[in-house]
């Protein structure tokens, strides 16, 4: 079951818990979520740079306090608006099994944003909620929408 809540999803109200988002497979990180990431933690970015060669599939966990990990979830194939969804399915289906699994072993919850809705070219949440809520079936999920000052939802 998947609990939304408005707030910062590097600053999840439920822990121990993981962050996860998506990243993608050709080395960009400098946009979008990866950013508010970046602002609180250097080793998430450290990890991807070192490891997104793994390629499409693979979760790069970086453990960033003693009860708080981020999932670097490798699932976007692309970079570039305007290209459509770039969002490899079957990737992203490999990262939440292997984020369910670390979320199960932890006993932690996972806090995401609205993942490949931004950068990752999504139009509409029904086409990423139904993977989620498969992939993290048994783990309390919460997906956060961040208000930009002066807006209200």
């Amino acid at each position: 079951m998947i609990t939304y809540l408005i707030g910062d999803a590097t600053q999840p109200l439920y822990r121990p818990a993981i962050i996860a988002h998506i990243c993608n497979s050709v080395g960009g990180w400098g946009r979008g979520f990866v950013m508010a990431v970046s602002k609180r933690w250097s080793s998430p970015e450290r990890i991807y740079r070192m490891n997104f060669k793994q390629g499409l599939g693979t979760t790069l966990f970086a453990q960033v306090e003693p009860d708080l990990w981020v999932a670097n979830m490798i699932a976007q194939f692309d970079i570039g608006l305007g290209k459509g969804c770039l969002i490899d399915w079957s990737a992203l289906d490999k990262c939440l099994a292997q984020v369910r699994e670390k979320a199960l072993e932890l006993k932690a919850s996972v806090s995401l944003p609205r993942i490949a809705m931004g950068l990752g070219g999504c139009r509409h949440w029904s086409q990423v909620r139904e993977p989620l809520e498969k992939g993290l079936r048994d783990v309390n999920v919460f997906v956060y929408d961040f208000l930009k000052k002066g807006e209200t939802k």
